[in-house]
């Protein structure tokens, strides 16, 4: 393609000139820039050799050649450069296209001893040479070209005219012998030696004497098993033989050799020519060319690679076939914990593995050397079993005695890791092109795992970016640099209120209430100067006009400002409520009266708070708390015990709890009450004690009160036993028999229990009320709500009730509701009960209640009733109720029904005084 250039083509020469000078548009390889990695890299290699080489490549088979095969080419060259076999050679085409296919299907072919490309040329030795014709593959393993290499120019003398010569006369072959380069020896039919020339001789390094007449495998009895057998096959089919074999000599030099053996009548005419050189030539090239398929095949499998993982085992893949080791190892630099940490591993045993995992190491240190190998070895370094390094000793005990760590270098000289390749046998070294093509792997590798990581950590600040923005609790605001919104993200939306459309534009000052417009501004000042502000609280406001607290923070950058937010509206409101909380609990405190304390034990230190000081009869803060100030206002009679009880609980690790008096300096004497626990160390040392004390004096006389009560109670008690077998002696003498005692008694103890659970639920200063009593014995016969045609109440409500006096009274009342249930105005039709009630001052200003209970529509002077209130009921309204409560009663039987007033003296809630 000419006038293009060419990046990769450098080497120099004639025909790397040729090939960059060379328009090939038309040619069936197509542009020069367009050749795949395969060709190009088979050119390099070709130009680069000082081997004569020649490729055929394509379905054409164009070829191509280097400077050094161009005399073989003789006339033919350069007109023989970018053509196809066929069209140079086309009288020869009939043989060596068959053998050319051959190549391509996979098969590697040698001639031996046929004429040149450039036979016909003057100089006859020049006409006949051995070539080595083999595939070339692609990276998929497909065949694309020939190399052939020419092996060297054969005898000038072909085989048979040799064994003419060799039968025209002794004398001319043994003037042959002399003058012959190549080693020569004659066998008889038995394979036995007859003779062989100076060269040969030279060769073996034994006389002829000591040679002649012994069979070959008497003369030669380590050789290759395959020599006699072909020796064998000449005699037999009467057809010349080859082959190429190593040989071991008697100073144990081995080389190669290459054996051609030719019929004659006395036997076997046998050539041999060291061909070391060559071999070596043609395994080095092989070995480059593997080396190289290698380095391409891991470029073109990884270009694309994103798991580093594969990455690196891959790396350690390619390194094991260049240097052919039997185990290795990738490790990579680990900054943070200062290691050589493995992330690939082939051929090691579980110990080594375990021992290679993490290699203390940086690269300050020189555990990679400038030249990227452990240890300082540029080359194969024999194993210490009684190393220092614990891996290297777990790598001994496995049988590898030999390594080499080459350093994975970045661009910018950053040393990433080492791969290390590990062989079975000491002693060994790596060629020059095994060290290049692993220092080119180590390059390559470093690259590409540089490349990943780069792409890796982009990936991860993207991601990072991204998560942050997306972060739901975290605002964030782009702003450019005339302080207009230039973008948001969707948690600022959402404290926000506003649409990414609405945001577009504005100025903070659109978002912000103008009380705080200065200290805004004062901030993005600061924020321009510095390149960044403090965190600071202010208000927004939403789109709805509503205002949120943020509590926001911004940086400059390259294009304006960032701005990040994070609604502490919640926050605001719980401080507020965590303030009004520690208020409360203050004036709890202090109403409840409660004293806290504090005792560092370690330290001695005490803290008391402002009531802990009132209830010791001190000035708050007067004096300065302590254990032993605590312990001196005790009372003399409870310091030892409370003391006690306060060592006990520390030793046993449980509450304090404890009552005591204190004794003021005014001498007056308080009851308190102490709780309290105890914080430990680590050792099991108490360490702190935290408590709190409350004054317990009135406590104290209450329960002294109580004493009293109880006794009181226990009269009470005595006096309803009485109440109720007084309630028994009546209904018995009134009953005609046991049924209708048992109804009578029941009903009137449930009138005295509603009486009881009434005074049950009253609390010290409550009584019980005339309104409650009398609806509750009116309802549990089931008179309300009343009827205003049949039943009327009126009178006050609220007017409490002596205790003492409720029982006896309560019960004179069932029993009136009672006989005017069964035989009075409630059980007659037409009948109406009027009940009314107010009361009074007495001369010395006493409270009275006064009740008159009017029954009407009720006739007395039927026979089937007998007259009603000549019971029990009577009697109590009469004569105990005067008796027991000082009443003053009347109870008359008119002509439609009872008529009963009752006055008692009542509780002095309902009085003046």
């Amino acid at each position: 393609m000419t006038g293009t250039e060419v990046h990769w083509l450098k080497t120099p020469g004639e025909m790397a000139r040729r090939i960059r000078e060379h328009d090939w548009q038309d040619s069936p390889l197509g542009p020069i820039a367009g050749w795949d990695q395969t060709l190009r890299t088979a050119v390099d290699l070709m130009l680069a050799s000082g081997h004569a080489m020649q490729l055929a490549w394509g379905p054409e088979r164009i070829v191509l050649y280097n400077d050094a095969y161009a005399p073989i080419l003789g006339k033919r060259h350069p007109a023989a450069f970018g053509r196809r076999v066929r069209d140079i050679w086309p009288e020869a085409w009939e043989d060596a296209g068959p053998v050319i296919d051959r190549v391509f299907a996979g098969e590697t072919v040698r001639f031996e001893g046929r004429p040149s490309p450039g036979a016909g040329s003057s100089d006859p030795a020049s006409a006949w040479w051995s070539f080595s014709c083999s595939p070339v593959r692609d990276e998929r393993g497909v065949v694309v070209g020939l190399l052939n290499v020419p092996l060297g120019a054969a005898p000038a003398v072909r085989a048979a005219g040799a064994e003419k010569a060799l039968g025209a006369s002794e004398r001319q072959l043994r003037h042959v012998f002399e003058r012959m380069t190549e080693a020569f020896g004659l066998m008889d039919r038995d394979l036995r030696i007859v003779t062989q020339n100076n060269a040969a001789l030279e060769m073996d390094g034994r006389t002829l004497e000591e040679l002649v007449g012994l069979t070959h495998e008497e003369a030669y009895p380590g050789a290759d098993p395959e020599l006699e057998r072909l020796y064998r096959h000449a005699l037999a089919r009467n057809e010349p033989v080859q082959l190429e074999h190593r040989h071991e000599f008697d100073d144990g030099d081995v080389r190669w050799l290459e054996m051609r053996a030719f019929p004659v009548p006395e036997g076997l005419a046998v050539f041999w020519r060291d061909v070391t050189g060559r071999k070596e030539a043609e395994e080095a090239l092989a070995e480059e060319l593997r080396s190289v398929r290698i380095l391409h095949d891991i470029a073109a499998r990884l270009v694309s690679e994103e798991n580093i993982r594969t990455i690196h085992e891959e790396i350690l893949g390619a390194a094991l076939a260049i240097t052919r080791a039997e185990a290795g190892v990738v490790q990579m630099h680990d900054d943070e914990h200062g290691a050589l940490v493995t992330l690939a591993s082939r051929g090691l045993g579980a110990r080594a593995q375990r021992q290679l995992r993490a290699i203390p190491a940086s690269i300050e240190d020189g555990a990679v050397d400038a030249e990227g190998s452990r240890g300082g070895a540029r080359t194969c370094h024999d194993l210490d079993p009684d190393s220092d390094d614990p891996a290297e000793r777990a790598l001994v005990r496995e049988g590898l005695h030999a390594g080499r760590s080459t350093a994975l270098r970045s661009r910018a000289g950053e040393v990433l890791g080492v791969v290390s390749t590990y062989w079975r046998q000491p002693g060994g070294r790596l060629s020059d092109r095994a060290l290049r093509f692993l220092d080119l792997l180590a390059r390559q590798a470093a690259d590409l795992i540089g490349q990943r990581r780069e792409e890796a950590a982009r990936r991860r600040n993207e991601a990072r970016l991204e998560s942050a923005l997306s972060i739901s609790t975290v605002g964030v605001l782009f702003w450019d640099c005339d302080g207009r919104i230039t973008d948001t993200n969707g948690a600022f939306l959402q404290m926000s209120g506003f649409a990414p459309d609405e945001l577009q534009g504005m100025r903070w000052q659109d978002l912000t209430p103008p009380e705080f417009h200065a200290r805004s501004q004062a901030f993005l000042d600061e924020v321009e100067a510095t390149g960044e502000g403090p965190p600071y609280e202010k208000q927004y406001l939403r789109a709805d006009g509503s205002r949120w607290w943020g509590l926001f923070s911004a940086r400059r950058m390259e294009a304006g400002y960032v701005e990040f937010v994070i609604d502490i509206t919640g926050a605001k409101e719980a401080r507020a409520r965590l303030e009004e909380s520690e208020e409360r609990l203050a004036s709890v405190v202090e109403i409840g009266q409660l004293g806290l304390w504090d005792w560092d034990i370690v330290t001695g230190r005490v803290l008391w708070s402002d009531e802990h000081y009132r209830m010791m009869g001190l000035a708050v803060g007067a004096v300065e708390p302590s254990y032993a100030l605590w312990a001196s206002g005790l009372h003399p009679d409870d310091r030892a015990p409370t003391e006690a009880a306060l060592a006990e609980a520390m030793a046993e690790r449980h509450a304090f709890n404890r009552e005591f008096r204190v004794v003021r300096e005014d001498g007056t004497v308080r009851w308190l009450h102490g709780r309290g626990r105890f914080v430990y160390s680590g050792k099991g040392r108490p360490v702190r004690m935290i408590g709190a004390v409350v004054d317990t004096t009135e406590r104290r006389e209450w329960e002294d009160c109580q004493e009293v009560l109880i006794r009181e109670l226990q009269h009470r008690t005595f006096n309803l036993l009485g109440v109720v077998r007084s309630v028994a002696e009546g209904t018995l003498v009134s009953s005609r028999d046991l049924p209708e005692f048992r109804k009578k008694f029941a009903e009137r103890i449930a009138a005295l229990a509603r009486v009881q659970r009434h005074l049950s639920r009253l609390g010290p200063s409550q009584r019980i009320t005339f309104d409650a009593l009398i609806e509750g014995e009116l309802e549990a016969i089931g008179a309300l709500p009343p009827d205003p045609e049949r039943l009327r109440l009126s009178g006050p409500r609220g007017v409490a009730l002596r205790s003492a006096s409720v029982q006896i009274f309560a019960m004179a009342l069932h029993e009136l509701v009672t006989n005017a249930l069964k035989h009075g105005a409630l059980g007659r039709k037409g009948g109406r009960l009027d009940i009314a009630w107010e009361v009074r001052q007495d001369e010395r200003d006493r409270s009275w209640l006064h009740l008159e209970w009017r029954e009407s529509g009720v006739p007395m002077n039927g026979k089937a009733d007998p007259p009603a209130g000549t019971g029990q009921g009577r009697a109590l309204i009469e004569e105990a109720l005067p008796f027991q409560l000082s009443a003053r009663t009347t109870f008359t039987l008119g002509a439609d029904g009872v008529h009963c007033t009752i006055a008692l003296p009542v509780s002095d809630q309902n009085g003046t005084s």
